[in-house]
């Protein structure tokens, strides 16, 4: 049996670490969004555009407006693509790739806070427990709508 609350309690975690994030980088000028995203390119220097929404699952849109203000905010540079001239390729500027000690002392931090007075097997589990279920998702997502349309009614009786 699945909790009730379940569902609520991971959307209030998800808007608690958003904001734990924030207080810690809200100085740099860039949003937690648009901090996933340059993590991404800090980590994949000369990723694309497509390649940043793809690798991080997220709207093609969403990863264009972020890129754009990280661009005027001088922590991206966007060049064509020698490869694919309809394309954009992304780097780091220095003033970026500075800020990844910061990325990684905040996630520590965060990580510490959500694990707080859990012994080390219950933070294994919970690893493996967030990747299963991410993982669930992600193949949910990713199936065709006939696909998921059909798990809906087997596991639910639509």
């Amino acid at each position: 049996m699945i909790p009730a609350d379940l569902l609520p309690l991971l959307a209030k975690l998800t808007r608690q670490m958003q904001t734990l994030r924030s207080r810690n980088l809200d100085h740099l000028g860039v949003g937690t969004g648009q901090t996933l995203i340059l993590r991404e390119i800090i980590l994949k220097y000369g990723i694309t555009q497509d390649g940043v929404a793809g690798s991080l699952h997220l709207d093609k849109s969403t990863v264009a407006r972020a890129v754009k203000r990280l661009v005027e905010a001088g922590y991206v540079e966007k060049r064509r693509d020698p490869a694919d001239r309809r394309s954009h390729i992304l780097l780091s500027t220095n003033m970026a790739r500075v800020l990844q000690p910061q990325f990684e002392m905040v996630d520590q931090s965060l990580a510490e806070a959500l694990t707080m007075d859990f012994p080390e097997e219950e933070i294994e589990q919970l690893g493996n427990f967030l990747r299963r279920a991410s993982a669930n998702v992600h193949h949910v997502l990713h199936s065709p709508p006939k696909n998921r349309l059909s798990w809906m009614v087997h596991n639910h009786g639509f």
